[in-house]
């Protein structure tokens, strides 16, 4: 990946296309916006191929994966169907008056 800053590729781009057209004179505006949508162009495609960046920390975040407890699932007629863990009450202590 080309490490120009979007300017300096545009001026660039520009001067190929100057070049490569016979080097005309008063045609600047021309090749220099020929060139800045070329620029668009690679850009937006370099972006969408640009693989996720990874995190600053250095590490990508593992995958986890969970497992079903036996308690978790019930056998009815042979078959595993999974159950809806218990709500527990809450609990508050009562406070001294």
């Amino acid at each position: 990946m080309n490490k120009l800053s979007r300017e300096e590729r545009i001026r660039q781009k520009a001067h190929d296309l100057w070049e490569q057209s016979g080097r005309p004179d008063g045609q600047g505006e021309k090749h220099w916006f020929q060139a800045t949508q070329m620029v668009d162009q690679e850009m937006k495609a370099e972006q969408s191929a640009a693989p996720d960046p990874i995190p600053e920390s250095g590490t990508k975040k593992k995958a986890t994966r969970t497992r079903k407890k036996a308690a978790d699932t019930e056998t009815a007629s042979g078959a595993e169907v999974e159950t809806k863990p218990k709500k527990c009450k809450r609990v508050t202590k009562k406070k001294d008056a």
